[in-house]
Parts: structure tokens; sequence; C-alpha cells
């Protein structure tokens, strides 16, 4: 008997497309067929492994040789982060040179993949990482207590900093920004695919976002003390958010290769996927996610690592912390990003909470109830930062929390006590 897939979901594939074209539409998902899925599971394994095969995938880079910008004066400050966590220090420029797509701002090939890899022959550019990471956070602090109220911004997987600061843009001009506000633009290196290779990469960036969160993420956080805080995420950027608030289960084989890794990095280095605990520094975090492409694994508590993911069941879930005050989420049941992984109600990273309704309701009812659901009635296939950033359903997130500028029409949700 064949064994086919229950979920009669639209599957979603990629066609082969060249690399380097300026004609290229490099999107999240990749192509979209409508048929039912009734193929035999061991056929659509063979046609994944083929597509595995013919996209391209590449590095998104900083446009700056500089960092904090413009400085911890002004009222917005950007950040990036690379796969690990680390943040890029001003003058990268100068110790290695990628391989840029001519055509695509930020985008290229990257042999060593991370900083720590790239400078792991280089004792003056390590040092200059490790040293200006200091100053960054130092940076950040005083930006921080400049400031009343934070707003950190996250994008999502396969996106590049050019492709970023429209829907960054977008937000911010839906803020009701007041005098003392400041903006943190958070960026990280959350690969860039084409064709097929927006598919192959999603299964390193599952991974790497954690490391960018438990690290970089977390790290910023760390410089913020008694403020209002609210972070919006899309994407994959929601586990760059939960992994800054507590560390997460990483997938058993991705566990074992960083830590092989690692032992190349230095000494300070060995407890990567075990940093310190985001410390109570007296905030406010409020979090908003749109599209969220986690689950509820990416609730469960560090002390659940699996040993081997296949058949992992999570047992324990982390808290979100005292800080953590508010925690609003968009739901899309036609995304067409978040329903394409066909193995996602098995699968170690899948992608419900923002489509599924009833994985947040159930986290909710187990452990949650802050958790507050933003349904769009009528769902849209799409996924694009953009579109969700101007989506009614946004500004009304935005409105019910005091942050908006638009008036919603619906109510508000009552949060739990």
């Amino acid at each position: 008997m064949h064994n086919t897939l229950p979920e009669a979901r639209p599957a979603i594939w990629a066609r082969k497309i060249g690399c380097g074209s300026a004609g290229n539409h490099k999107t999240e998902a990749a192509i979209i067929l409508p048929f039912r899925v009734t193929t035999t599971r061991s056929k659509i394994v063979a046609i994944l492994g083929a597509t595995l095969l013919t996209g391209c995938a590449g590095h998104s880079f900083p446009l700056s040789n500089r960092f904090i910008i413009p400085d911890a004066a002004s009222d917005t400050a950007e950040v990036f982060s690379d796969t690990n966590g680390t943040l890029y220090p001003s003058g990268w420029q100068s110790y290695f040179h990628p391989k840029f797509d001519k055509k695509r701002p930020g985008e290229g090939r990257w042999r060593a993949g991370n900083l720590l890899a790239q400078s792991e022959q280089s004792p003056k550019f390590r040092s200059l990482i490790e040293r200006d990471e200091v100053r960054q956070l130092n940076e950040l602090r005083a930006f921080s207590n400049h400031h009343k109220r934070i707003f950190i911004l996250v994008h999502g997987y396969n996106t590049s900093v050019a492709e970023t600061t429209i829907p960054y843009s977008m937000i911010e001009a839906e803020l009701d920004l007041k005098p003392g506000d400041g903006i943190i633009r958070f960026y990280w290196d959350g690969l860039i695919g084409k064709g097929a290779g927006a598919l192959k990469i999603w299964f390193k960036v599952a991974n790497d976002s954690q490391l960018v969160g438990s690290r970089g993420l977390r790290a910023v956080l760390s410089q913020i003390s008694g403020r209002e805080v609210y972070i919006i995420a899309h994407s994959r950027g929601a586990s760059v958010v939960m992994s800054a608030l507590g560390n997460p289960v990483y997938e058993s084989g991705f566990f074992a290769r960083l830590n092989r890794a690692a032992r190349n990095w230095g000494r300070s280095y060995h407890s990567i996927l075990a940093p310190k605990p985001l410390d109570d520094q007296s905030n406010n975090i409020h979090v908003l996610m749109l599209a969220p492409a986690i689950d509820r694994i990416d609730f469960c508590d560090s002390s659940q690592q699996p040993r081997r993911s296949k058949d992992f069941v999570c047992t324990k879930l982390r808290p979100l912390g005292g800080q953590v005050k508010s925690f609003d989420y968009t739901v899309n049941t036609d995304d067409p990003v978040l329903g394409k992984f066909i193995f996602s109600s098995h699968a170690f990273n899948p992608t419900g909470l923002g489509y599924s309704p009833n994985i947040g309701r159930g986290l909710k009812g187990e452990s949650y109830p802050i958790l507050r659901e933003y349904l769009l009635e009528k769902p849209q296939s799409f996924h694009g930062f953009k579109e969700y950033a101007a989506h009614p359903v946004f500004l009304e997130m935005l409105h019910n929390i005091g942050i908006g500028k638009v008036a919603a029409q619906r109510p508000m949700e009552p949060l739990a006590n």
C-alpha cells in the first residue's frame, strides 16, 4: 500500500532557475503547484532530492562597513549578525572579500560561511571581531539608555539588506513614534536561495536562526534595561526571537556538527550552543510576529535536547520569562511558504504557528496564556514581509498594543492574567 500524505494542501516545488540572472524572481517560496498531495511519500522524497540539486544558494552580507549605524546618539541603530550570531565588526571588508553577485547588492558566495571560520587562521581578524563586538554592545547600551521605548525589527530568511529596507521602513511609518523612541534594525544572514535554492537553504537556516537569536539578538537585548521593548519579527525571524528569549533545542545533527567545528575556534566558543541566559533587566518585552515560521518545538525547553531528532517529542516547554508581557502573532491558513513543507506536521522544524490556528491555541492552553492570535479572516496566498507589513491585521495589532497610528476596527481580545 502506498504511504500517502494526509493533508490536502497545495504542494510547493521549485523549478531550475539559472544563478545570477537579473530576471530571477527570488522569494522565500518555491514554485507552487496547485495539486492535492496524494503522491506517494517515496516519490515525493525523490522529487525533493532532485530539486535540491538544482537551486542556487548563497549568503547575505552587510551593505555597510561600520556599525552601529549611524551612532548611539541617533534614534536608529543597525547591527548585522552572521549565521552563528557573531556581529560583523566595523572594517570587516578589509579582511575578506566574498564573491558578490554583481546584480544583487549584498548577496554572494562565501566558502567559510561564518566569521569565526573565516578568522580561524587570522588572529588579527578574530581580535577585531571580538573587540568590536564589545564596542558595539557598549554603544547599544548607551543607545537604549538615551531612549524610553525600544523597537527591534527582525526579518526572516532568504532576505538581503536591500530587500529588507522597504518593509522595515513601512513598519516604522506605521509606528506612533514619539520623542525619545529608538529603533534597532537587526539584520542577519538568513542565506539567499534562488529557485530550488530557496528550499535548499531552509534546512540550514532553520538551525542558524537559533544561533543568531541565542548569541546575536540576546546580546543586543542584554544591553537594554528598564524599558518598554517591542520586537517585531517576520517569518523565520520568529525563531531568532524565541532563541533570544531562551536556549532552544537543536536538530541533533546540527548540534554535533557545530560542536565539532567550535573546537577549532578557541576555548571561548566551546559553549557556543549554550550561551548565558537572558538576564532579567526589568524590561517589559512585547513580541509581535508576522507569519511566524515556528511551531511548538520552538517553545521546547533546552533540557530536552535530543540525541536523535527522529521521532522526537518535546515533553517540557520553557517559560518565556517574566519580562515578556505580551505575545501577538498572525495566522494565515493560505500562506504558501508556511504550508510548503509537506512533512511539516511531523518534521523537526515545522512552521505551524503562523499557519494553523490549532498550534497557538494549544500552546496558549498548555503554558502560555499571553499568546494572542490575529487570524486573517480572509486567508491570503502570500508570505512576503511587505505584504504582511501592509495588511490591516498587522495595523490592528499595532493599534491594540498602543504603538500604531491607525485605529483598528475589531475589538482587542483581553490578555489573560
